[in-house]
Formats: structure tokens, sequence, C-alpha cells
């Protein structure tokens, strides 16, 4: 009994292979920071992509206005934003970004900088297109990551709009 008291407290004072422990510390440490650096910079440019994309698709509907009466307007609007959408951000890579539950018709007022939405009894034809598009896993992929998914960290959700 002696003798293994003895050789653990000789195995507790022992530091031999301490320099492994530190460097997988270390090692999660880098992988963070990694993380956050690439992975974040990945999710701003899928931002970025998603807003091109938005501001697109609202101008694609917004040239549709004038061309149909308010009865078809809706329609008109949502087949052209979701041409264009469909053009910058294919749904085999990305998912739907754009539904059509996420395209309004209606009117921007520019003074409270605000956009309300058309009512189906609305006689003024409309003057704007409210677009957001997204990537949130819901209809489209999420924004995935790599670094990140070591330290817990799976996926950022993003979403744009443009009136």
């Amino acid at each position: 009994m002696h003798k293994l008291i003895r050789n653990t407290k000789r195995f507790i004072r022992n530091e031999d292979g301490i320099a492994t422990a530190w460097a997988v510390g270390w090692l999660i440490l880098c992988f963070a920071l990694a993380g956050l650096s690439i992975d974040a910079t990945n999710a701003w440019k899928t931002k970025q992509i998603l807003q091109t994309t938005a501001d697109m698709a609202a101008h694609a509907g917004g040239l549709e206005l004038g061309n149909v009466s308010n009865e078809g307007i809706e329609a008109a609007v949502t087949a052209s934003a979701n041409e264009y959408a469909m053009l910058n951000m294919g749904a085999e890579r990305y998912g739907d970004v754009l539904v059509d539950s996420d395209i309004e018709v209606g009117y921007w007022n520019s003074g409270t900088q605000v956009f309300t939405e058309m009512a189906p009894t609305d006689i003024n034809p409309p003057r704007a297109v409210r677009v957001v598009t997204r990537q949130d896993g819901v209809n489209s992929s999420k924004v995935g990551t790599f670094f990140l998914r070591f330290v817990g960290f799976d996926a950022f959700t993003v979403s744009t709009e443009s009136i």
C-alpha cells in the first residue's frame, strides 16, 4: 500500500507531457479565433449577397408597378421579383431565399420612412415593393460554419430587406 501511495505522489508531481495539455488548450482557442474571423466573414459576405438580391428583386418588382392594374399587380410583382432573386442566388446552392410571403406591394412615405402594405380594397396604384431575403433554415439553408462548429456553433441566420 505504501508503494502505491508513493507512486501516485510521484505521478502527480511529474510534469512530463504537460506540453500536450497546454497545446490542446491553445489549439481550441486558435480554432475559436479562426472561427470568429473566417466564419463571421463568410456570414457577412452572404449578407451582402442577400442584400444585393433583395435590391435586385425589389427593383424588378418595382418595374412591374406601372404595367399592371391593381387586381393583378401582386402576382406580376411576385413573379418578377422571384425570377431575379433566382438568377442572383440559385435555389440549388442557397435554397429559396425569397418566398412569396416576403414580397409586399404598397406605399412608401419618404417623410416618415414607413412602408405601408397595399390593402385589397385600395384604388390608388401602389408605388413601392418591399422584399425580404433570408437564409434562416426554413426555406433556405443557414449560413454554415467551419471552425466555429468545433466550439459548438453550427450556423448563422441572416436576413435583409429592400424597399
